[in-house]
C-alpha cells in the first residue's frame, strides 16, 4: 500500500472511529504543552481523539500505522493504554505546572526532559516504565498491521527501530534528554524476545545512543 492509499486508510478509519486526522507537511508535527516535534501522535482529551501525522516523515507509512494502533488502543479500553493517565494524586502534584485530566505519563517526561521541574528517582522509573509499556505493545501491533499492509515492509528491521525507539526511555532516565534513537537501531536485536525493556540502561546502550553520523 502506497503513502496515498495509507493516508486514505487513515482517514476512513478516523471517520469511522470520530477521530480527528491533522497533519504537516512538514518532517515533524508539533504536539503538547511544550511544543516538541513528533513524526506523529494520537491522543485523547476528554471526549475528543486526534490522530496527527508528519506527511514528510521518513517512515511515514510505518509511522500513521503505529498511531492508529495507539488509537486501537484506546478504543479497546487496553489496560496499557489506561495507566499511561495521571492518577488523581499524580493530577493534584502536577496541576501547578499546569497538567490536567487526560495528561499522561510521557507528557511529564516531556516536562522534566525541557527543565521545567524536578522529578524524583522512584517517578523517574514509575513513569518511564508505563510509557514503555504503552509503546511496547502498541509497537508489537504495529509490526502485525505492517506485515498485511505493506509489500516491502522488513519486520525484523523495523523491530530494530523499535526497540531503540523503546529503550531510549529507559535512556531518558540517565540523560535527561531524549535520545536520537536511530544512532542506536543496529545495537537491538530484530525481534521482541530478547531485551529486558524494564533494565537500567547499559553503558553500551548509552554509546550507541550517543554516537554521532548515524540517521
Amino acid at each position: 500500500m502506497g503513502r496515498s492509499k495509507i493516508l486514505q486508510y487513515a482517514e476512513k478509519f478516523c471517520a469511522e472511529n470520530d477521530i480527528k486526522l491533522v497533519t504537516s507537511d512538514k518532517t515533524y508535527i508539533v504536539h503538547g504543552k511544550d511544543k516538541d516535534e513528533f513524526a506523529g501522535f494520537f491522543f485523547q482529551k476528554g471526549n475528543e481523539k486526534i490522530l496527527g501525522i508528519a506527511l514528510k516523515a521518513k517512515y511515514y507509512r510505518e509511522t500513521i500505522l503505529h498511531e492508529m494502533n495507539h488509537a486501537l488502543q484506546c478504543l479497546e479500553g487496553a489496560d496499557v493504554w489506561h495507566n499511561v493517565y495521571l492518577t488523581k494524586a499524580e493530577l493534584k502534584r502536577f496541576k501547578k505546572y499546569g497538567y490536567e485530566k487526560d495528561d499522561d505519563t510521557t507528557d511529564v517526561l516531556n516536562g522534566w526532559a525541557n527543565n521545567r521541574f524536578e522529578l524524583d528517582e522512584k517517578t523517574l522509573k514509575n513513569f518511564s516504565k508505563r510509557s514503555l509499556l504503552v509503546e511496547l505493545d502498541c509497537e508489537k501491533r504495529t509490526v502485525e498491521t505492517c506485515k498485511k499492509m505493506l509489500k516491502s515492509f522488513k519486520p525484523e528491521r523495523y523491530m530494530q527501530y523499535a526497540n531503540a525507539y523503546i529503550r531510549s526511555y529507559r535512556y531518558l532516565i540517565k540523560a535527561r534528554t531524549w535520545a536520537t534513537y536511530t544512532n542506536a537501531v543496529d545495537f537491538y536485536h530484530g525481534n521482541f524476545d530478547e531485551i529486558d525493556y524494564l533494565s537500567p540502561i547499559s553503558a553500551e546502550e548509552i554509546k550507541a545512543f550517543e554516537r554521532t553520523g548515524k540517521k
